[in-house]
């Protein structure tokens, strides 16, 4: 039974060569199967991580070689004389002048003297009858002196000629309505009678009308902004009726005797 189960000579010598075979081919394939993970490991791409040594290629670097350097220094910009300031002769000469025409129009305001606009009147001393409690008196009474040839006096009784502010009325009326029956639009007038006469109670210049017409449009949603827009479109009106008034004084003559 034993030499049975007892292997064999050459059975045995079969059976080591098999185990050193398995051995040694487990052992190779252990070494290849690292030496081709390395290997495949050495064939990854490294790529640099500096920025510099990227290109994106001949086109886009030919781009930006191609972009124009501007000089960041502004010391070659030149405004000129006129504007730089450093001209100090031209800045001298033009501050010199400057303090010389202020010293002047100070000294001829201080004399009484007003620079008079294109009014020019046949009557030289005026005395303006109007209300003072009137806005459109005090506006009147400026225009007059700014612009007018003719002097203002305090009296009556020592001007050539007089103003006489008849009437000043302000109206205001509905101009049309909306489908609604709401009011849409608004329609002011301004109308100032004046009258110009000598101490004698002879005309220089009849009764005169100036009207003076404004509409707008209204809304109950923006009652405080058009009640700003009246008031403006007033003051508007009234400007406008004071330089007619200033301009028809121009026709003012003399009557004959």
């Amino acid at each position: 039974m034993r030499k049975m189960m007892a292997p064999r000579h050459g059975d045995r010598s079969t059976f080591a060569r098999l185990v050193v075979g398995l051995v040694l081919s487990g052992g190779r394939s252990g070494t290849t199967l690292t030496s081709r993970c390395r290997a495949d490991a050495d064939l990854e791409p490294s790529f640099p991580r500096k920025r510099e040594s990227m290109s994106m290629g001949p086109r886009f670097d030919a781009d930006i070689d191609l972009q124009p350097s501007f000089p960041r220094k502004r010391e070659s910009m030149s405004l000129g004389p006129r504007f730089r300031g450093d001209d100090e002769p031209a800045f001298r000469s033009t501050f010199a002048r400057l303090v010389v025409g202020l010293v002047l129009s100070g000294g001829l305001v201080a004399c009484g003297f007003h620079l008079r606009g294109q009014a020019d009147y046949a009557f030289s001393t005026m005395f303006v009858n109007s209300p003072t409690a009137l806005p459109i008196t005090t506006e009147l009474k400026r225009s007059l002196e700014g612009i007018g040839s003719a002097q203002l006096v305090a009296a009556a009784d020592k001007a050539q000629v007089v103003l006489d502010v008849n009437s000043v009325e302000d109206n205001k009326q509905i101009l049309s309505l909306s489908a609604a029956g709401k009011v849409r639009e608004f329609l002011l007038t301004k109308r100032v009678l004046f009258r110009v006469h000598d101490n004698d109670g002879k005309d220089w210049l009849p009764t005169a009308e100036v009207l003076i017409r404004r509409s707008y449009t209204y809304s109950d949603t923006e009652a405080l902004a058009k009640e700003a827009q009246e008031q403006r479109l007033w003051r508007e009106m009234q400007t406008d009726a004071v330089q007619q008034i200033v301009r028809r004084l121009q026709s003012a003559r003399k009557p004959v005797a």
